[in-house]
Protein backbone atom coordinates (compact mmCIF):
# COMPACT_ATOMS: atom_id res chain seq x y z
CA UNK A 1 0.00 0.00 0.00
CA UNK A 2 2.84 2.39 0.81
CA UNK A 3 4.25 1.91 -2.69
CA UNK A 4 0.91 2.88 -4.24
CA UNK A 5 0.76 6.05 -2.17
CA UNK A 6 4.38 6.83 -3.09
CA UNK A 7 3.84 6.22 -6.80
CA UNK A 8 0.66 8.32 -6.85
CA UNK A 9 2.51 11.32 -5.43
CA UNK A 10 0.09 11.59 -2.54
CA UNK A 11 1.70 12.03 0.86
CA UNK A 12 0.44 10.04 3.83
CA UNK A 13 -1.77 12.24 6.01
CA UNK A 14 -0.41 10.75 9.23
CA UNK A 15 3.09 9.40 8.60
CA UNK A 16 4.41 6.90 11.10
CA UNK A 17 5.85 8.92 14.01
CA UNK A 18 8.92 6.73 14.44
CA UNK A 19 10.00 7.07 10.82
CA UNK A 20 12.28 10.01 10.19
CA UNK A 21 13.62 9.10 6.72
CA UNK A 22 12.05 10.80 3.68
CA UNK A 23 9.43 8.83 1.78
CA UNK A 24 11.84 7.95 -1.06
CA UNK A 25 14.28 6.38 1.40
CA UNK A 26 11.58 4.18 2.94
CA UNK A 27 10.24 2.71 -0.29
CA UNK A 28 11.42 -0.15 -2.45
CA UNK A 29 12.65 2.15 -5.16
CA UNK A 30 11.33 4.84 -7.36
CA UNK A 31 10.54 8.43 -6.68
CA UNK A 32 7.42 9.97 -5.25
CA UNK A 33 4.87 10.55 -8.01
CA UNK A 34 6.61 8.44 -10.68
CA UNK A 35 3.40 6.34 -11.11
CA UNK A 36 5.41 3.12 -11.03
CA UNK A 37 4.11 0.61 -8.56
CA UNK A 38 4.78 -2.85 -9.96
CA UNK A 39 3.04 -5.95 -11.15
CA UNK A 40 1.65 -8.86 -9.20
CA UNK A 41 1.88 -12.08 -11.20
CA UNK A 42 -0.56 -14.88 -10.43
CA UNK A 43 -1.13 -18.39 -11.70
CA UNK A 44 -4.46 -19.89 -12.70
CA UNK A 45 -6.75 -20.44 -9.73
CA UNK A 46 -4.60 -18.48 -7.29
CA UNK A 47 -7.22 -15.91 -6.30
CA UNK A 48 -6.38 -13.01 -8.63
CA UNK A 49 -9.90 -11.60 -8.50
CA UNK A 50 -9.93 -11.49 -4.71
CA UNK A 51 -6.39 -10.08 -4.52
CA UNK A 52 -7.41 -7.28 -6.89
CA UNK A 53 -10.65 -6.64 -5.01
CA UNK A 54 -8.98 -6.43 -1.59
CA UNK A 55 -6.18 -4.24 -2.93
CA UNK A 56 -8.69 -1.91 -4.60
CA UNK A 57 -10.66 -1.69 -1.33
CA UNK A 58 -7.50 -0.68 0.54
CA UNK A 59 -6.66 1.98 -2.05
CA UNK A 60 -10.17 3.43 -1.99
CA UNK A 61 -10.18 3.58 1.82
CA UNK A 62 -6.68 5.00 2.25
CA UNK A 63 -6.98 8.63 3.43
CA UNK A 64 -3.92 9.81 1.49
CA UNK A 65 -5.41 8.65 -1.81
CA UNK A 66 -8.28 11.17 -1.52
CA UNK A 67 -11.04 9.30 -3.36
CA UNK A 68 -9.15 7.86 -6.34
CA UNK A 69 -10.63 6.71 -9.63
CA UNK A 70 -9.64 3.09 -10.26
CA UNK A 71 -9.71 1.77 -13.82
CA UNK A 72 -9.50 -2.01 -14.24
CA UNK A 73 -8.41 -2.83 -17.78
CA UNK A 74 -8.64 -6.33 -19.25
CA UNK A 75 -8.06 -7.76 -22.71
CA UNK A 76 -11.18 -9.93 -23.04
CA UNK A 77 -14.92 -9.47 -22.52
CA UNK A 78 -15.24 -12.67 -20.51
CA UNK A 79 -12.50 -11.57 -18.09
CA UNK A 80 -13.98 -8.07 -17.87
CA UNK A 81 -17.39 -9.57 -17.03
CA UNK A 82 -15.88 -11.98 -14.49
CA UNK A 83 -13.93 -9.31 -12.60
CA UNK A 84 -16.76 -6.79 -12.78
CA UNK A 85 -19.16 -9.36 -11.35
CA UNK A 86 -16.80 -10.15 -8.47
CA UNK A 87 -16.31 -6.47 -7.63
CA UNK A 88 -20.04 -5.80 -7.96
CA UNK A 89 -20.92 -8.63 -5.57
CA UNK A 90 -18.46 -7.18 -3.02
CA UNK A 91 -19.24 -3.49 -3.56
CA UNK A 92 -19.56 -2.94 0.21
CA UNK A 93 -15.77 -3.37 0.52
CA UNK A 94 -15.26 -0.64 -2.08
CA UNK A 95 -17.87 1.65 -0.51
CA UNK A 96 -19.26 2.22 -4.00
CA UNK A 97 -20.78 0.32 -6.88
CA UNK A 98 -18.36 -0.37 -9.74
CA UNK A 99 -19.37 0.56 -13.29
CA UNK A 100 -18.63 -1.29 -16.53
CA UNK A 101 -18.00 0.77 -19.66
CA UNK A 102 -20.26 -0.47 -22.43
CA UNK A 103 -18.52 1.29 -25.34
CA UNK A 104 -15.92 3.99 -26.06
CA UNK A 105 -18.32 6.88 -25.57
CA UNK A 106 -19.55 5.48 -22.25
CA UNK A 107 -15.91 5.05 -21.13
CA UNK A 108 -15.19 8.70 -21.98
CA UNK A 109 -18.20 9.77 -19.94
CA UNK A 110 -17.16 7.63 -16.97
CA UNK A 111 -13.61 8.99 -17.07
CA UNK A 112 -14.82 12.59 -17.22
CA UNK A 113 -14.92 12.97 -13.42
CA UNK A 114 -12.55 14.78 -11.11
CA UNK A 115 -12.12 11.71 -8.89
CA UNK A 116 -13.79 8.65 -7.50
CA UNK A 117 -15.21 5.45 -8.87
CA UNK A 118 -14.23 1.96 -9.98
CA UNK A 119 -14.47 1.56 -13.75
CA UNK A 120 -14.11 -1.67 -15.72
CA UNK A 121 -13.20 -1.68 -19.39
CA UNK A 122 -11.30 -3.57 -22.04
CA UNK A 123 -8.10 -2.26 -23.59
CA UNK A 124 -9.77 -2.15 -26.99
CA UNK A 125 -11.99 0.74 -25.88
CA UNK A 126 -8.89 2.94 -25.69
CA UNK A 127 -8.08 2.40 -29.38
CA UNK A 128 -9.33 4.99 -31.87
CA UNK A 129 -12.09 3.43 -34.02
CA UNK A 130 -10.18 3.83 -37.29
CA UNK A 131 -6.92 2.16 -36.26
CA UNK A 132 -6.52 -1.04 -38.30
CA UNK A 133 -4.69 -2.97 -35.56
CA UNK A 134 -7.49 -2.31 -33.09
CA UNK A 135 -10.15 -3.63 -35.46
CA UNK A 136 -8.54 -7.05 -35.16
CA UNK A 137 -9.47 -6.97 -31.46
CA UNK A 138 -12.99 -5.65 -31.88
CA UNK A 139 -15.31 -6.90 -29.19
CA UNK A 140 -19.05 -7.34 -29.26
CA UNK A 141 -19.66 -4.39 -26.91
CA UNK A 142 -17.28 -1.86 -28.55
Amino acid sequence: MAETVRASGMQPLNPAPLVSAPLEARTHGGKTGDRRVGVVWHTQGSGKSFSMLFYAARIVRHPAMQNPTLVVITDRNDLDDQLFGQFQRCHELLRQMPVQAMDREHLRTLLHVSSGGVIFTTIQKFCPPRVKECRNFRLART
